[in-house]
């Protein structure tokens, strides 16, 4: 997959992904990087994407906003990929946007996250203008520019009206990312799902509905991967009966057995490895 971006003013780029017309190339990872917003319209193809256990599907007529937070990325496959992405500073979108979307959710969040939505007629006429003046010979900077924030601002809209349809609203959105800060506050011990929907405010139904949509999985099985993964960096300098008791486990047993789950490999072989690279 080749990319080619461009960079319009500090804090603002836009890139276009494309690859040849293989159905089957070898899979990639990469990290994340911690400062973008991604905002992604796909003109053509498909591609197959993994962050930790999620995974995702995106085909030609896909828009998403994404925060890599650092993760590792992996594509699967990708088979004759035209992909638009107007990277945006999560500090300068405010500036960017103004009141066309409340962004206080996608600036603040810490962790990985990815909207998804389908492409209005708007959106997928702005990404291919950008498309067609970055595949031109001389370079027209503001042109491009403009057609990057006229892209913004369609997709924005395509994505908020598709939450809106999914059932998922601006402010639930707030709430579940609320929901989701008060999970992680205490990996050793999990809220009950009464708990965490009287703390945010929303209905049991709609906190479980609404937070598998948003951030792929259940409540309880996003706890266990950001438990474990905690797990694994306090291995580094904790036995590994003291990374399960710091974590809220009475039984070695029942920890090694979630770590290997998620890993694929027990806790003991990891701080092995650790203790190894310390000699």
């Amino acid at each position: 997959m080749d990319m080619h971006t461009v960079d319009l003013q500090p804090g603002l780029a836009v890139g276009i992904a494309s690859s040849s017309p293989v159905l089957n190339t070898k899979p990639q990872s990469f990290h994340g990087d911690t400062e973008f917003l991604h905002f992604n319209c796909q003109l053509q193809g498909e591609f197959d994407i993994q962050v930790g256990k999620q995974h995702w599907q995106l085909a030609a007529g896909a828009v998403n906003i994404g925060f890599a937070a650092g993760e590792k990325v992996r594509i699967d496959r990708c088979a004759q990929l035209l992909n638009v992405a107007v990277m945006v500073n999560r500090q300068l979108l405010p500036a960017l946007v103004g009141d066309d979307i409340a962004s206080d959710d996608l600036i603040n969040t810490p962790h990985f996250f990815i909207h998804t939505g389908r492409a209005s007629q708007q959106t997928t006429a702005s990404a291919t203008q950008i498309v067609q003046l970055m595949r031109e010979n001389i370079q027209h900077k503001l042109l491009l520019h403009a057609s990057a924030l006229e892209f913004l601002h369609w997709h924005l809209h395509a994505c908020s009206q598709c939450d809106q349809s999914n059932g998922v609203s601006s402010r639930e959105r707030k709430q579940l990312e609320m929901a989701r800060e008060f999970l992680l506050r205490d990996l050793s011990l999990p809220p009950t799902i009464f708990d965490l929907s009287g703390q945010v405010g929303l209905n049991q139904c709609k906190l479980k509905f609404g937070f598998k949509k948003m951030f792929g999985s259940s409540i309880y099985a996003y706890f266990q991967q950001e438990r474990m993964k905690e797990a694994r960096r306090l291995l580094a300098k904790h036995s590994v009966t003291e990374t399960a008791v710091q974590l809220g486990y009475s039984n070695i047993s029942h920890f090694s057995a979630a770590f290997r789950k998620q890993f694929g490999i027990l806790p003991s072989e990891i701080r092995k490895e650790w203790q190894f690279c310390h000699l």
